[in-house]
């Protein structure tokens, strides 16, 4: 066993220990606690590299899929001497002590799902699929070239949608970047390769990176806007609303899958404006200073003249007349 090994998995139980543990009491049932997860940037506080030994805990599968975390087992943390304890701890006897089983139960649900929120059992194989999953502030963030993939992928290839429900299935993520960036993929293992986690991943985390990244608050007639909490079913029924899980929004007449640029054109047109996620992310991605490009029989809706009055209301609760008054543009 490497000797980062040993500090990385050192690191991570003081890590998880500072971090503390969370009961979640349901009834009479305390066994039910809060996962500890595992926290990237308390490592690199105390010294470890982390940057230089993702492979330690990561590594991608020969099709460039994200192996889940310890690849090596629970090796690593018991050679380590560090997690012993938490380790042995799941068991009838320890339960007793209500502290030391819950840091233990905590420990485990850091990493491994388990149906009733307990230890996984020892006959089953337990899968450390969690420590992807209700992280809030992963300790990375992942910016690219967005302006660059447009030349080199079709928009669907990687904001993937499912055709029966219309709804975005995930964000793109390992599955579409090992398209290109796995070895044995057509793009034959461009970089960054997909062993390489810092070629995309970085610090600060993305909550922190992403805080100025905001767009202006436009007032859109969303199906999820809060001002339809507010509606009658009947008032909803009749009030149109927008959202992307719609076949049109999706698919063109001719069942061809609808690129995003289709309406969000500005960012594959101005790529210099819209080149990282981070712009993207801060901009106004709908072109607002020629509605006739959605608007009207050149666009998507020929129903609706952008020329006469109430043309914003449309799209727009009505709170934007006010805001157009003082002075707000569009761009």
């Amino acid at each position: 066993m490497s000797v980062q090994r040993t500090a990385i998995a050192a690191a991570a139980v003081a890590a998880l220990v500072a971090g503390g543990t969370s009961l979640a009491h349901h009834g009479e049932d305390d066994t039910k606690v809060v996962a500890r997860k595992f926290n990237h940037g308390a490592h690199v506080s105390r010294g470890v590299k982390i940057g230089e030994a993702c492979n330690e805990c990561h590594e991608p599968d020969p099709n460039g899929a994200l192996v889940p975390v310890g690849k090596d087992g629970h090796a690593p943390c018991m050679d380590a001497g560090c997690h012993v304890t938490d380790f042995l701890s799941i068991n009838k006897k320890d339960k007793e002590s209500t502290e030391r089983y819950h840091r233990a139960v905590a420990f485990c649900l850091g990493c491994h799902q388990t149906e009733d929120g307990g230890p996984p059992v020892n006959y089953k194989k337990a899968e450390a699929t969690n420590a992807f999953v209700g992280n809030d502030n992963p300790g990375y963030h992942v910016e690219l070239d967005h302006a660059d993939h447009i030349d080199r992928a079709k928009c669907t290839e990687c904001h993937v949608v499912d055709e029966r429900t219309y709804e975005a299935l995930y964000k793109p993520g390992h599955a579409q970047c090992a398209k290109c960036h796995s070895a044995g993929a057509q793009g034959a293992g461009k970089t960054p390769t997909m062993g390489l986690c810092s070629g995309c991943h970085d610090d600060p985390g993305r909550n922190e990176f992403f805080a100025s990244a905001t767009r202006k608050e436009l007032d859109l007639k969303s199906c999820d806007s809060e001002w339809r909490d507010e509606m009658t079913d009947e008032e909803k029924d009749a009030t149109p609303c927008f959202r992307h899980e719609r076949k049109e929004h999706r698919f063109d007449s001719d069942g061809a899958k609808l690129q995003c640029d289709t309406c969000h054109y500005m960012v594959s047109k101005n790529k210099d404006k819209f080149r990282s996620i981070q712009q993207i992310k801060g901009q106004q991605i709908i072109d607002g200073t020629s509605m006739d490009n959605y608007c009207s029989a050149k666009g998507c809706h020929p129903d609706v003249d952008s020329t006469k009055p109430g043309k914003c209301e449309r799209c727009h609760h009505k709170n934007i007349r006010k805001k157009l008054l003082q002075g707000f543009v569009h761009g």
